[in-house]
Parts: structure tokens; sequence; C-alpha cells
């Protein structure tokens, strides 16, 4: 049943960053509404990895697992908060 599950997760998580992608490269690399709705889709999806780590599910530190979460999952945050039209000073992005 474990990994099931496991194998079910990761298929979620793999089509989100899929639809991630696919969406970036079909609309010219652009941070948009929707690119960030995905991407908080798959990050907070991501948070279950620390549990999966602290169940002892897979074979990865807690530690680490966490802190690497928690990175992206504070960017992520700083993208929702700040607007739209103020990200591309902040964080660089133009698209290509």
């Amino acid at each position: 049943m474990l990994k099931q599950y496991l194998i079910g997760y990761n298929l979620i998580l793999f089509f989100a960053w899929s639809l991630f992608f696919a969406w970036q490269v079909t609309h010219g690399f652009v941070l948009d509404r929707i690119s960030v709705t995905i991407l908080n889709i798959a990050q907070v999806a991501a948070l279950l990895e620390i549990l999966h780590a602290k169940q002892g599910w897979v074979k990865s530190p807690v530690f680490t697992t966490a802190l690497q979460i928690s990175s992206r999952v504070f960017v992520l945050f700083w993208l929702n908060v700040i607007p739209e039209a103020h990200q591309i000073k902040v964080y660089g992005i133009s698209g290509i």
C-alpha cells in the first residue's frame, strides 16, 4: 500500500511540474497567476516529503528535507505576496 501511495504521490508531482513547464514554454516563460498557482500546488504537495522522511517511508534525512522544502516555500510565499508588477524589479523575471 505504501509503495502505491508513493508512486501516486510522485506521479502527481511529476504531472504538476510537467504542467508548469508546458505552461512556461507555451506562454513565453512569464510568471503569471496561472504559473504561480501551479507552483503553489506542486510546492504545497512537496511539504508531504517532510512527513515521508519523518515516518521513515523514504531514506531521506528529515532535517535536510525540511530545510530544502521550507526554502522553496519561503520563495513561493514572496511570489504570492509581492504584486505581479513588482516581481520583475525584485526577482528579475522578465521572460525570454
